[in-house]
């Protein structure tokens, strides 16, 4: 019985402190708001989704997230429909690329931050996520 009631306020106590730990947060409280669903693909900015938070995996949480102000290093995964792009690639050059995924972005309260995929170069290997919009 002793073992089972500290497993249990161990449980509840990790469970805590992992949920006050995470960065995501409320509209309602201090947040900023990461659109990344308004694509441009006339523009050549690409959908993207949310995949790390500071190298922590996180779920999908759709084309909008609002996250606590402060620094974050986020990892997203493009949607490039290279139909629209100059930089043409073949489906094996897809796969294997290592395409640069990553942003470090210093997040401000009130504010929102249009997100895109830039796949305007003709050289793929300068794709990238950016803020194409802030408000």
């Amino acid at each position: 019985m002793k073992y089972k009631m500290f497993f249990t306020t161990m449980t509840v106590l990790f469970f805590s402190v992992s949920a006050l730990a995470t960065p995501f947060t409320s509209p309602k409280k201090p947040s900023a708001k990461l659109v990344m669903n308004k694509p441009q693909v006339t523009k050549q900015l690409f959908t993207m989704s949310l995949t790390q938070v500071d190298g922590n995996n996180v779920q999908n949480r759709g084309g909008v997230v609002w996250l606590k102000p402060g620094q974050y290093d986020l990892s997203f995964n493009a949607m490039v429909n290279q139909n629209f792009t100059k930089g043409q690639l073949s489906r094996a050059e897809t796969r294997s690329k290592d395409f640069n995924n990553d942003m470090n972005i210093t997040l401000e309260a009130g504010k929102t931050y249009y997100l895109a995929f830039d796949a305007k170069d003709s050289d793929a290997d300068n794709w990238k996520p950016v803020v194409y919009k802030t408000e």
